[in-house]
């Protein structure tokens, strides 16, 4: 029986599957012990040509899943999720890569903690190695955290917008079936609403600081795309975040901590995408944002979080969510927000 299913979502990524499967085969655990399941997302490049032949010359260990109509990361995470028989699960993006020791690592500390869940840290990296690099430091250290109060329960809702990833994580099987972690699908940005959930839900999970994830920065990606209608499903799992920790009761009692993560996550974060992704800053999609948080949300001062949780620009861009902003007065906004960040 393998240890660890490796789920990877696959669309037109010929470039660079093989570094990232060539970073999983060779893992130091040992392919015995992984299941790596691949989901080709109807690629139009020759991808799944790619996936078949790493298949045929492994092919009790990796398995390829097509399909003939591309939904995105999220329904071919939750397709791979049914094929999935270890106890462990992981997720990585198939133009990332992993060190070599990555999931021996990570599985020990699983297994020594009994911790439903393991992160590590990660790099920025450009491709500029041509194999990746091996971590071989026996004393490395980890935090295990356990959730036993409202206020730790608070806190890891309050900051989920802090790690919205879905990779650098080893996790329990069961534990995400128990507790129903799917993604919405036919959407981009979709980790951002399985992250939240994942923190109203994780009780032990141990944080390494070993960067041994190679997130690789790449300038085609869905993310950096320019001018693109897709950065518009931000806001779509955005709201779908908020009905769930509405629907769920966690809204009710964890209100400080559920509106913060709204105010940075969705506001902070998509006013920076609509002037960041597009050529011109667009005043629509910020009238839009206005709208959806003045309906949730009525004073962002009275939040307890606000003094100390907000930077004092964030602070002032934050009051512009009940004010009458013009189009120039967004344009000087935009401009500020291009030239400081958020």
């Amino acid at each position: 029986m393998t240890q660890i299913s490796i789920i990877i979502p696959c669309y037109n990524v010929a470039p660079y599957i093989d570094r990232c499967l060539e970073s999983l085969v060779y893992q130091t655990i040992g392919i015995e012990n992984l299941q790596i399941i691949c989901v080709d997302d109807a690629s139009t490049d020759t991808t799944y040509d790619r996936l078949l032949a790493w298949e045929a010359k492994y092919p009790e260990s990796i398995a390829v899943i097509h399909c003939d109509k591309n939904r995105r990361q999220g329904a071919a995470r939750n397709l791979a999720i049914e094929y999935a028989d270890s106890p462990y699960i992981t997720y990585v993006d198939s133009d990332d890569w992993i060190d070599l020791n990555c999931l021996k690592i990570m599985y020990n500390v699983a297994v020594k903690t009994g911790a439903e869940m393991v992160t590590c840290g990660h790099v920025r990296d450009f491709g500029r190695q041509p194999t990746p690099s091996t971590t071989t430091d026996p004393d490395f250290q980890f935090r295990e955290i356990r959730i036993c109060s409202e206020e730790m329960r608070a806190e890891q809702i309050r900051f989920t917008s802090a790690e919205p990833q879905v990779w650098g994580r080893l996790i329990k099987r069961q534990f995400i079936l128990e507790n129903n972690l799917l993604f919405p699908e036919e959407v981009t940005y979709e980790d951002n609403l399985w992250c939240g959930m994942l923190s109203c839900k994780i009780e032990h999970y141990c944080k390494l600081e070993l960067p041994l994830y190679h997130y690789f920065v790449n300038e085609n990606s869905t993310i950096l795309a320019s001018d693109s209608l897709h950065h518009i499903d931000f806001l779509t799992v955005q709201l779908l975040k908020w009905d769930y920790m509405v629907s769920n009761g966690y809204h009710e009692e964890y209100s400080d901590a559920v509106e913060f993560d709204f105010l940075h996550n969705c506001y902070l974060d998509f006013l920076k995408l609509i002037c960041l992704r597009y050529s011109t800053p667009q005043y629509s999609l910020f009238r839009l944002l206005q709208e959806t948080v003045r309906d949730r949300i009525n004073s962002v001062e009275n939040n307890k979080y606000y003094d100390q949780g907000f930077t004092e620009f964030q602070k002032l861009l934050l009051g512009f969510i009940y004010l009458n902003v013009t189009k120039e007065d967004f344009a000087n906004m935009a401009q500020l927000i291009q030239k400081n960040g958020i």
